[in-house]
């Protein structure tokens, strides 16, 4: 697409770009009427739930992420049970933490590292490449990051594609304790 390219994102990992349009190289076009800057044009290409098992750390999304293609990830709301005309957000609750969003819990604290220091505990994270059953991820080799309940991304880096893994942020140990699951939606821009 014309005019279009990707920036990395704020919390530094390598090989993981967020989608922008230059605004810039097309003024003269939108000042005269001839451009409209718009968003990307999403596809429903899958809807995982999260974790999808108690015996793995990482829930496979999806079996490959394409160089340079634009993701989206999204936690919908749902249908309240005690009144289905209400909607309300997707919860869970970490391993001796309260119910959380896939945003995460700040006031949840740990003794140990969290797999990701950027985000809170209980937050939704994912990461391309590497297996279901990684303990340590390896920021050289993969591209770890936040989803929360709303994530765009792409990978920029050929070598760090490679299969699409969701999990709570939590210690290692505590990853697959997670009560419930939360639903996410994924899609690719066209």
């Amino acid at each position: 697409m014309p005019g279009s390219g990707c920036a990395a994102t704020s919390a530094g990992n390598q090989g993981i770009l967020v989608h922008f349009q230059k605004a810039t190289s097309h003024a003269h076009q939108a000042q005269a009427g001839g451009f409209k800057m718009g968003q990307p044009t999403w596809r429903k290409i899958a809807t995982v739930s999260v974790p999808e098992n108690k015996t793995g750390l990482w829930t496979p999304a999806l079996d490959y992420v394409t160089q340079g293609k634009l993701y989206k990830i999204t936690v919908e709301m749902k249908p309240d049970p005690a009144d289905e005309t209400k909607q309300v957000p997707q919860t869970w609750k970490p391993e001796s933490g309260r119910v959380c969003t896939a945003d995460g819990d700040p006031t949840i604290a740990r003794k140990d590292p969290l797999m990701m220091d950027s985000c809170a505990a209980g937050a939704m994270i994912g990461k391309v490449g590497g297996s279901s059953a990684d303990t340590k991820a390896d920021k050289d080799k993969l591209v770890l990051f936040v989803v929360g309940h709303h994530c765009v991304f792409c990978v920029s880096d050929a070598a760090k594609c490679g299969s699409l893994y969701l999990a709570v942020n939590d210690v290692p140990g505590s990853q697959g304790r997670v009560e419930g699951q939360i639903e996410v939606t994924i899609f690719e821009a066209l």
